[in-house]
């Protein structure tokens, strides 16, 4: 089904809320193995971002969210946030012909630089900055298709 704009922003705000909830719980019980994994899907994202190999892309950059919300451990938070469908949507936007490679890579620099640091504050600000910057790039998206408003004519 077609996805409506309003129905994409408001579940962005939904999914920003639960993935900050989720890196909370995460940070708290992350192993040095996890971080490692978790940094492997960075510079593999990093990869495919030069590569200009968009489906890998959009791949990774689902399973490094999964990933965080998988380290929560909680089943029901994770239930959630799949509910969302965030790993399909995520696909059709880092895969459309207009998304920036590089952009959508280093959009998770400061996610993972956090998580490395184990900054828990920092991995919640640095979420909140890249659904933010998603909102923003979805919505410009629209200005840029509905055009300049129109005057009433004199």
């Amino acid at each position: 089904r077609r996805l409506e704009t309003r129905e994409l922003l408001e579940a962005i705000v939904v999914r920003s809320t639960i993935e900050v909830l989720g890196a909370r719980l995460a940070m708290a019980r992350l192993t040095d193995e996890d971080i490692a994994g978790l940094m492997v899907i960075g510079e593999k994202m990093h990869s495919a971002a030069d590569a200009g190999d968009a489906g890998t892309l959009a791949t990774l950059d689902a399973s490094l969210h999964d990933r965080i919300m998988q380290l929560a451990d909680n089943q029901t938070l994770l239930r959630v946030w799949r509910s969302l469908e965030p790993v399909s949507r995520t696909r059709i936007s880092v895969a459309r012909a207009d998304s920036d490679p590089q952009q959508t890579a280093a959009i998770h620099d400061p996610i993972l630089e956090s998580i490395r640091r184990r900054d828990t504050d920092g991995v919640v600000r640095a979420i909140e900055g890249h659904f933010q910057e998603i909102r923003s790039w979805i919505t410009g998206r629209l200005d840029n298709v509905a055009g300049p408003p129109h005057s009433p004519e004199s």
